[in-house]
């Protein structure tokens, strides 16, 4: 908190106090540092990120969705991004959309560990639903 005092326009303190805070359970106060921190750095891709994984985290689909697609446009070809994209879309059920993630992600980095993690979680909404 201190940092962010000294510097109030860089993102990065922002971005941090809010891994700080979802990590301590703060949820409200995470979510709104990770938004002071893309105010100041609207490009940055990991105050993206963070802002979908806390969202995933509660259930927030909706609001994940649309960061996503924000993480996407700065940077589709980020592994980081596209396992988040993957994972994200296999939650809501969007199989068809982890599939273009994983088509992709294989392109970008063959053999990326997540990949195969995403792959046998798609394998297996995959069955479910056949």
């Amino acid at each position: 908190r201190r940092a962010v005092q000294l510097a109030p326009q860089d993102g990065s303190f922002h971005n941090q106090l809010g891994v700080i805070l979802y990590q301590v359970g703060e949820l409200e106060e995470s979510e709104a540092a990770f938004r002071r921190a893309r105010g100041i750095q609207p490009d940055s891709v990991e105050i993206v990120l963070n802002l979908v994984e806390l969202y995933r985290a509660h259930e927030r689909y909706e609001e994940a969705t649309e960061e996503i697609k924000q993480a996407l446009a700065l940077d589709a070809n980020r592994a980081d991004v596209l396992v988040t994209f993957g994972a994200l879309s296999l939650e809501v059920g969007d199989l068809e959309a982890t599939e273009l993630a994983l088509r992709h992600l294989d392109a970008l980095q063959p053999g990326h560990p997540e990949a195969e993690v995403l792959r046998e979680c798609l394998a297996d909404a995959t069955n479910a639903q056949g």
